[in-house]
């Protein structure tokens, strides 16, 4: 599913959540520019225990984040749980994913869920 084609899935889950997500551009300290992503984790029949319990297995409080995370936004959707995350780029999204988010929720007794990943374009805060 490519990002911003699919107006019946995570980005419509998204609308309810009342957010738009769009990734910036950063430059680092090589002049390279990094592109913020998001990851869209949609989780069919999700619940607000199980976020938590998984929050829990990563040893995050409700006001932690991660580093290189700028963004955590949760909550119920038609149906089950959305979680979105913005990350500065998308290798710190990957690395903490697969090395931190999969084995949470394997723990929390959990299937892997893939994130859509979505480049955002504008963040406001």
């Amino acid at each position: 599913m490519g990002a911003g084609r699919d107006h019946h899935g995570p980005r419509s889950d998204l609308g309810r959540l009342g957010c738009t997500v769009a990734a910036i551009g950063q430059a680092s300290a090589k002049g390279v520019t990094e592109m913020a992503i998001a990851h869209v984790i949609v989780n069919p029949g999700g619940t607000r225990e199980q976020y938590e319990q998984v929050r829990k297995e990563l040893g995050l409080t409700a006001s932690q984040r991660p580093p290189g995370q700028l963004v955590h936004i949760a909550g119920a959707s038609e149906g089950g749980w959305v979680v979105v995350n913005v990350w500065e780029s998308r290798e710190a999204a990957e690395k903490y994913h697969t090395e931190k988010v999969v084995p949470a929720r394997k723990k929390a007794g959990l299937a892997d869920t893939r994130p859509t990943v979505v480049e955002v374009h504008n963040l406001s805060k």
